[in-house]
This record gives structure tokens, C-alpha cells and sequence, in this order.
């Protein structure tokens, strides 16, 4: 079976993940040396959403909160 990878750029960098990006999915960058490890806990900014990442997976995907000012 081939696995398809997908890359998704951020803020904080380039995430890669095999399939989909959705809640269980893990998160990998690419190494110096072309090996893929996992990303670091932490917030990625894609777009208009915040990926949360846990141990290496996906735990959370929420819509950024826009600010608009009073008119």
C-alpha cells in the first residue's frame, strides 16, 4: 500500500502528514538529514485554523478567532 503524504505550510513551519489532517493524525517535519520526526507540542497556524499537536498528533483543530473593530 502507498502512502500518500500531504505537506501543509505554517507559521512556525512545514507540517507533513500522511492522509488527511484531522484529529488523530501524525505530524511529522522533515529532518536535516531527510528523515521525517515528529513536531513539536505546541499551536500551528494554517490559514484560518489552528492545528493542536500533542505527542506527535493532531488533538485539535479549531477556527481562529477573527477580531473585527467596531465600525
Amino acid at each position: 500500500m502507498l502512502i500518500q503524504f500531504k505537506e501543509y505550510i505554517t507559521e512556525q513551519g512545514k507540517l507533513i502528514v500522511s492522509g488527511d489532517l484531522i484529529e488523530g493524525t501524525e505530524v511529522a517535519i522533515e529532518s536535516e538529514n531527510g528523515e521525517l520526526v515528529p513536531v513539536s507540542d505546541g499551536e500551528y497556524k494554517l490559514d484560518d485554523v489552528i492545528v493542536l499537536v500533542v505527542d506527535g498528533k493532531v488533538t485539535e483543530i479549531k477556527q481562529e478567532e477573527v477580531e473585527h473593530e467596531p465600525v
